[in-house]
């Protein structure tokens, strides 16, 4: 597991082939800088220390799930449908719901978990969530040249 992010005292951790972005996408709380998307290739793993999952609900075409970290902080994951019930611990790596393609962005986004942490009593709304620090593990220059190679295609992008 590599460490991605701090928020809160907190790090998010995730296996080391996994892809994840902080700012891929027109929702609000990525163009804040408080949320990260972790594309993992099948389930969805817990990326903080320790939590318990308090609420599951279903949102038109989509997931939510809260998980108390404490009792003043939740994380809010949307785009996995849960494996999981409402009183369960959680730990760091473990599965606990399938990967879904989100009804709100399917036509351009890998299926993928979208993470925030947040107020306990601020768990729903679209702004709100903490500022997340990204860790720059190691810098990629981009090219100083104007010719790219397209390195994968797929129906939806």
């Amino acid at each position: 597991m590599m460490k991605i992010a701090k928020a809160n005292e907190l790090y998010f951790e995730v296996p080391n082939e996994v892809w994840y972005s902080f700012y891929n996408s027109p929702y609000i709380s990525h163009k804040l800088g408080s949320a990260i998307d972790v594309y993992y290739p099948e389930k969805a793993l817990f990326p903080l220390e320790e939590g318990k999952v308090k609420e599951i609900k279903k949102i038109k075409a989509d997931f939510l799930i809260i998980i108390e970290i404490s009792d003043e902080l939740c994380l809010k994951v949307l785009h996995v449908k849960p494996e999981v019930d409402i009183g369960d611990k959680l730990y760091l790596g473990d599965e606990f719901g399938e990967l879904i393609s989100s009804g709100f962005f399917m036509r351009w986004s890998d299926r993928h978990a979208h993470f925030e942490l947040r107020q306990r009593n601020d768990r729903y709304r679209a702004k709100g969530g903490l500022p997340i620090e990204p860790i720059i593990l190691r810098k990629v220059f981009a090219t100083s040249k104007n010719k790219f190679e397209v390195v994968e295609r797929r129906d939806n992008y």
